[in-house]
């Protein structure tokens, strides 16, 4: 539904307003949370959360925002650089802490439950990098509107939840497997993306970003599967929200990565064709890389696993 929302706005040249349409929904939420959040009960009262790990790392998310609000390459990457030492005290502090926020390790190279939330910050950078600029390269190269360039965006949703919901069926002793196939997915998908940006056809262009959904599909439920059976009992309630998390943070660095990789391969304000489809192929060059890395923590699960090194 989001791109199609979007697109209500975007195609008549109001898409500021997009943003102010999602309005009524935020009152709503926070209305509800207002009234129907106890926060005297739980796990523990609102006057009891980490304060400076989550001042941090709201930082750390404010500063790779921030990125895109200059043009300067030299202050995003220290925008950026700044970003991750504020991420590593967050992950730090919070390893020190005996009200944790996150799983003990969920940092760590070494062990079975490090590698899988590795995985999944790798995974939302792939993604992040493969949807920042898709709608706009879809329309400014090939000259899509943008409804349609919003539903070509949101192929990749659509075939992770397909897929995501089919590997659920499926026996759990295969999840090293399935690890292994999202991984490749999301590496043919992010490569796809790469040699047809600028050449095409969308029609192919589309195949390779509905790989990367299948792909992240495959992948999402051993993640999640495997760090709620790693995770001691007493911090199996942060699991879930931790996942999510870990998601966020890779998002918010992959969306940040693309543009910086892009304004330094030269897109700017009113770029003609042939400056926008060089920027894309470096974007997506960059991105096809990442996956590499993604099998490099499924092969170390697999072999930690085995070990019995599980956290």
């Amino acid at each position: 539904m989001g791109p199609g929302f979007g697109a209500l706005f975007a195609e008549p040249d109001l898409w500021q307003w997009a943003f102010l349409g999602l309005l009524p929904l935020i009152v709503l939420f926070v209305t509800l949370v207002w009234l129907r959040v106890d926060g005297e009960k739980g796990h523990g009262k609102l006057s009891a959360l980490p304060y400076r790990r989550l001042a941090l790392l709201t930082l750390a998310v404010f500063l790779i925002s921030g990125t895109s609000l200059t043009e300067e390459l030299w202050l995003r990457a220290l925008f950026i650089v700044i970003a991750i030492v504020f991420a590593i005290m967050t992950f730090w502090l919070d390893a020190k802490s005996e009200h944790n926020m996150f799983p003990r390790g969920v940092t760590s190279l070494t062990t079975e439950l490090g590698a899988v939330y590795w995985i999944l910050f790798f995974g939302s950078i792939v993604l992040a990098i493969v949807n920042t600029y898709s709608t706009f390269y879809l329309q400014a190269l090939y000259g899509v509107s943008p409804f349609i360039a919003g539903y070509l965006f949101a192929i990749q949703s659509i075939m992770w939840t397909v897929s995501a919901l089919a590997v659920a069926t499926l026996p759990r002793k295969y999840e090293s497997e399935f690890l292994l196939i999202g991984l490749l997915f999301i590496l043919a998908g992010a490569v796809g993306v790469w040699l047809t940006v600028d050449s095409g056809p969308v029609t192919l262009i589309a195949v390779a970003i509905a790989l990367t959904g299948v792909g992240l599909g495959f992948i999402n439920n051993p993640t999640i599967s495997r760090i709620i059976s790693i995770v001691p009992e007493s911090e199996k309630h942060m699991a879930g929200a931790s996942v999510q998390a870990i998601r966020n943070i890779g998002i918010s660095f992959g969306a940040a990565a693309s543009g910086m990789v892009a304004a330094a391969a030269g897109l700017s304000h009113g770029a003609e064709r042939e400056a926008i489809a060089f920027s894309m192929s470096w974007v997506y060059g960059v991105n096809s890389l990442h996956p590499e890395l993604h099998e490099d923590f499924n092969t170390r699960i697999c072999k930690l696993g085995n070990l019995g090194i599980r956290s």
